[in-house]
């Protein structure tokens, strides 16, 4: 694929949050995040992953559609983060959508994989149906809509994995508060931009200095008049 016909983008969230199940796979592992989402617009008002079903029990998990502001992350506002964005064909966006539509509608059908988690840390690649971990779902939709190329199977993906992959370009390094806060402004600065390119001023108009000396002079005129009545 050549880099001009790469026109959507979607992005990858990586979380290490203070959760008792987050602490142990950071000790375990030694990795600097411990969690992956996927998310298909830079507001990340669309963003998904596999995680824990309610926010104070980690050991029932399942696909769910995840918000910086609620939730996990809104218990732990300074958990350390980073976002990537990867460029991807128009065609491997719809892939992508059309893969995690599929989950969204079949949403009963898919739980967190447990024990995937056990044989990625033996480096055993073991694929369960209907399965998934929060990393192996990110890089198995990434996979399936051709817009990533993986030396390894998604099953042994670990979220600090995504770190080293050239492909993603960095957008924003810091915490969830923090993050919260970037996404706000990259928004509104969007919002102007299209409101710009929408009404965009006429190009004959004239400068504010050209108005300024132009009302000056009528004033003048008028105090001449008033002068020699």
């Amino acid at each position: 694929m050549r880099d001009c016909e790469k026109s959507k983008s979607v992005y990858i969230l990586l979380t290490r949050t203070d959760t008792f199940m987050s602490r142990i796979i950071a000790a375990v592992t030694q990795a600097r995040y411990t969690h992956a989402s996927l998310s298909l617009d830079y507001g990340l008002n669309r963003m998904y992953s596999f995680g824990r079903l309610y926010a104070y029990f980690p050991f029932i998990g399942c696909f769910k559609r995840e918000e910086t502001t609620s939730g996990v992350y809104a218990r732990f506002r300074r958990s350390p983060c980073v976002l990537f964005e990867l460029k991807v064909t128009e065609t491997s966006y719809d892939a992508i959508c059309a893969h995690i539509g599929e989950l969204e509608r079949h949403a009963s059908r898919y739980k967190y994989n447990l024990l995937g988690l056990f044989t990625n840390y033996i480096g055993l690649p073991v694929r369960r149906e209907h399965h998934y971990f929060c990393s192996e779902f990110v890089a198995d939709t990434l996979v399936r809509g051709d817009a990533l190329r993986l030396a390894r199977d998604p099953s042994l993906v670990r979220p600090s994995d995504f770190l080293e992959m050239v492909e993603l370009k960095p957008v924003f390094a810091g915490t969830i508060e923090t993050l919260d806060e970037f996404i706000r402004q990259r928004v509104r600065v969007a919002s102007e931009a299209k409101l710009i390119q929408k009404y965009p001023a006429p190009q004959n108009e004239p400068s504010a200095a050209t108005r300024r000396a132009f009302a000056a002079g009528m004033i003048l005129s008028v105090l001449s008049r008033f002068k020699g009545a």
